[in-house]
């Protein structure tokens, strides 16, 4: 064969069928050699360096949503890229790291030596997954040779996809105008935009902290009279780029629609709606549908006759645990009023709507009503205390939770978006006012 003539096909495969897909590229292989600027195969910045010298040498593929759980569950299985003979393998090693400056620092692993004489290697495995198999032995293309961990300089579940040509020269998979040709049977698009998975709960997914599993409260079956939320997950979501979201009766009514979209990219991006089941609604199966770049994604949840048994209530989730989601509703083109009095100011660290804080929305939701204002946008923000990740879930906990206040007090029409440390508040000498940061910001039309 000549050399570097083989084609690969996508490392992860997934067991669970109720997906319609389970990961996203967080990081493509870094092609700028000056430490502090990046440049993926794509000439665009969706990699990483780091000031000791390291630039990012390989393709991130982090599981998406609910990463620990996936993990945990054993449903992400690594396979052969393409035929190769085991010249390296690690495994026992701890696999639940959450920040790359781990003191359990090595990653289990296995490397594989093609016949064209390239070579590629996976990271990040989980504990005791690597095959059995010995060095030396063949694997097959499409061989399960390990489950996606978190072991290593690692962050969270994922795998790290390396590749090496025959002079042992790292090289990207991927084709593009500022990487080499497409070593890829079929290359993925550089934006692969699309939903990974719908689900139902019966109360708030859970995001504990890391390296917690997440509790998703998934079910579907549910009663009359209850809450059921309803969860849609994207990945490479474009600016601009509208779903149309809908609930039907079993008997084909639609009992909720909304469009959503939003603004800017998101690499992931999650959305929460709830609906309210009358106690004489309908029973039977119910669908929750979004149409998407011309797809239609749709999940089925059961509503049985009654009310929910007093021992079937999902335990309540606490505030710090819970995951805020967007609740999204249509919009037009129409431009938005937002005014400075039209904000509300969280505490450190907190979500919590406080006495002082529903005085406040009180007073908004009576004008809204008065002027005949049922179309609603909630941003929420944060100080710069803190991770830019954990920051981003703050505020959409926040933006969340004004959101669904808003919609139980007879506003029609809410969206609800988190900006982390977007828009930061800072005083006439450039010094940042914490307490008017931590807020959700109201913006209206009719």
């Amino acid at each position: 064969m000549p050399p570097n003539s083989v084609k690969l096909i996508w490392p992860l495969v997934s067991s669970d069928s109720s997906q319609w897909s389970y990961h996203a590229v967080s990081m493509y292989m870094d092609h700028d050699e000056k430490i502090g600027s990046v440049k993926d195969y794509n000439c665009n910045d969706q990699s990483y360096d780091l000031p000791d010298g390291y630039n990012h040498r390989g393709t991130d593929i982090m599981l998406w949503p609910f990463s620990w759980n996936m993990m945990d569950e054993n449903i992400i299985n690594v396979v052969a890229a393409t035929d190769g003979i085991i010249i390296h393998k690690m495994d026992g090693n701890y696999d639940r790291n959450c920040s790359i400056d781990s003191k359990d620092n090595i990653s289990n692993s296995i490397s594989l030596l093609h016949k064209d004489g390239s070579i590629s290697l996976y990271y990040h495995l989980k504990i005791n997954s690597v095959t059995k198999k010995n060095i030396g032995e063949k694997v097959e293309k499409g061989e399960v040779i390990g489950l996606v961990g978190s072991s290593g300089h690692s962050t969270g579940p994922h795998l790290h996809f390396e590749l090496y040509d025959s002079q042992n020269k790292v090289v990207d998979p991927f084709g593009g105008p500022c990487s080499g040709r497409s070593w890829w049977e079929d290359q993925k698009p550089y934006f692969d935009t699309a939903i990974n998975h719908i689900y139902s709960h019966e109360s708030i997914p859970q995001l504990p902290h890391c390296p917690e599993p997440e509790i998703i409260y998934e079910s579907d079956h549910f009663f009359q009279g209850d809450t059921v939320y309803l969860s849609s997950y994207f990945r490479d979501l474009l600016p601009n780029e509208p779903s149309l979201h809908k609930v039907l009766t079993p008997s084909g009514k639609e009992f909720k629609s909304f469009d959503f979209k939003t603004d800017i990219f998101f690499k992931v991006y999650p959305t929460l709606t709830f609906i309210n089941i009358p106690k004489n609604g309908e029973t039977g199966e119910w669908t929750y549908s979004i149409n998407f770049l011309r797809k239609n994604y749709s999940w089925k949840f059961y509503v049985n006759q009654g009310p929910r048994p007093i021992k079937e209530k999902p335990k309540k989730p606490t505030k710090r645990e819970q995951i805020t989601l967007t609740l999204a509703q249509p919009k037009s083109a129409r431009d938005y009023t937002c005014q400075n009095n039209n904000q509300v100011y969280f505490s450190h660290d907190s979500d919590e709507l406080n006495k002082y804080t529903i005085f406040v929305l009180k007073r908004i939701v009576k004008y809204l009503q008065e002027n005949g204002m049922n179309d609603v946008k909630v941003t929420g923000f944060t100080s710069s205390v803190g991770s830019k990740k954990y920051n981003l879930n703050l505020s959409m906990r926040r933006s969340f939770n004004v959101a669904k206040y808003f919609e139980e007090n007879g506003i029609e029409t809410v969206q609800s978006f988190g900006k982390g440390e977007n828009k930061i508040i800072r005083d006439q000498w450039g010094r940042e006012i914490e307490d008017k940061s931590r807020r959700v910001e109201i913006c209206y039309r009719r």
